[in-house]
């Protein structure tokens, strides 16, 4: 199988690099580091003898936020050199900005193609490998493997088209997963998932979910989120929509509504988009023009101080979900609606009490929407029309907006201790390594 997959890595890769290039170039700021991707890493010091070098993978920036804990509870250890890589250039942004303190090196991750996976190993030589969620390479996995090294795949989870994915190609699934060392599934259903795919249970255990773990910082005073607000446009008495990492078509969707509301009247109804790819700029720009509405765009507002009158916000940077979510007071999902799959993570809103609507296609998260459901935080519109009225019931009653704030507030309580569970596992393989 191995032998297989290094002769078809090249050729695949060939034929999918110019989509992959397009990609880049669309989402802009792959040029810094860029030959990290070919395991050009600097040499890194010498290991400490009193210290495991631990090199964690994390694919986005969902990810690293949700890490964050992580690094910082092992990093107070004193007994770990952390290096974290990274796929994207949204997750480089955070990884580079954010964790600089708590790691020994941060980069890119390297092509899943032997000779630059061999030199990236070589280069950072570590003693444990952690990957997050989803990441599954099989030629990292194989360097782990012939180096006897542990290989920990924490908060797992496996939406559902991946898990149709593996079921078709239950081989190669069974083979993938036969490297990792132990596996921390995020849920009850991830864990049967993955011992469906023939994982022997005895390497899987159920942690819970790491995001759970994560809590809205820095917490914003009163004043804050009212000058947050007023940054924004926004009188501290409107009532804010926000479109939580919203797709193509959500943005439009969220207008049409608060543009009807509105217009009956209600003219201290405002929409906050975040988006989550900032390159949409352009093209969201356009959407809301094409219904005859303007909006102020966070990343123009930055670098030329330019505002004018408008109901609609778009927070066009990275970074500032956490923070722009505190100033709302009700949440759409984005990438929830039919057009789209998966979901978009609701754990920001959710922690920060906000009640929140999702459209039917939160699959990627299906445990957390399902709790947030049963705990009467979330609420789920099938279509267009359901998503409105959704909206209608949270904005018609202030005194459920509030008691949605409490239940939140102990849900999230209810559901920590992910955090605890995994700096537990990973130090069990410190001395096996």
């Amino acid at each position: 199988m191995l032998g297989l997959y290094r002769i078809l890595y090249l050729p695949l890769f060939i034929l999918f690099a110019p989509f992959a290039v397009y990609r880049m170039l669309r989402r802009g700021g792959y040029g810094r580091d860029l030959h990290h991707r070919l395991g050009l890493y600097p040499h890194l010091p010498k290991k400490s003898k009193n210290r495991t070098r631990l090199w964690i993978q994390a694919v986005s920036v969902g990810e690293l936020l949700a890490i964050g804990p992580l690094l910082k509870a092992l990093h107070d250890t004193n007994r770990f050199e952390i290096v974290v890589t990274t796929t994207t250039s949204t997750g480089y942004v955070i990884l580079s900005n954010s964790y600089q303190e708590l790691t020994l090196f941060r980069g890119y991750f390297p092509l899943d193609f032997w000779p630059i996976t061999s030199r990236a190993w070589r280069r950072i030589d570590p003693d444990i490998v952690v990957l997050t969620e989803s990441e599954l390479w099989p030629e990292h996995l194989q360097q782990a493997k012939q180096r006897q090294i542990p290989a920990l795949l924490i908060n797992a989870r496996i939406s559902d088209r991946s898990f149709k994915r593996y079921q078709r190609a239950a081989f190669f699934a069974a083979w993938n997963f036969s490297k990792l060392t132990h596996i921390s599934a995020s849920s009850e259903i991830d864990a049967k998932r993955i011992a469906d795919l023939g994982v022997d249970s005895s390497r899987i255990q159920i942690t819970g979910n790491l995001k759970l773990d994560t809590d809205i910082q820095p917490r914003l005073t009163a004043a804050e989120i009212a000058a947050e607000r007023r940054a924004c446009g926004f009188d501290p008495e409107d009532l804010v929509i926000m479109g939580s990492s919203t797709w193509p078509g959500e943005e439009a969707m969220l207008a049409r509504y608060v543009m009807h509301r509105r217009n009956a009247g209600e003219k201290s109804l405002k929409l906050l988009i975040v988006p989550r790819h900032t390159e949409r700029r352009n093209e969201i720009r356009q959407d809301l023009q094409s219904l005859g509405v303007t909006a102020r765009f966070r990343h123009a507002q930055q670098k030329t101080e330019e505002a004018h009158d408008s109901w609609i916000y778009v927070a066009d940077t990275t970074g500032e979900l956490k923070t722009l979510t505190q100033i709302a007071d009700i949440a759409f999902i984005g990438k929830s609606m039919p057009q789209h799959q998966g979901g978009q993570t609701p754990v920001e809103a959710a922690i920060a009490g906000l009640p929140i609507v999702t459209g039917p296609n939160m699959t990627n998260f299906r445990a957390i929407t399902q709790s947030i459901i049963h705990a009467r935080i979330a609420r789920v519109g099938s279509d267009e029309a359901g998503i409105f009225s959704e909206l209608d019931f949270f904005l018609s009653q202030a005194d459920e907006r509030a008691s949605v704030r409490e239940r939140a507030a102990s849900w999230h309580r209810s559901n920590r201790g992910a955090l605890q569970r995994t700096v537990e596992l990973i130090h069990s393989y410190v001395h096996d390594s």
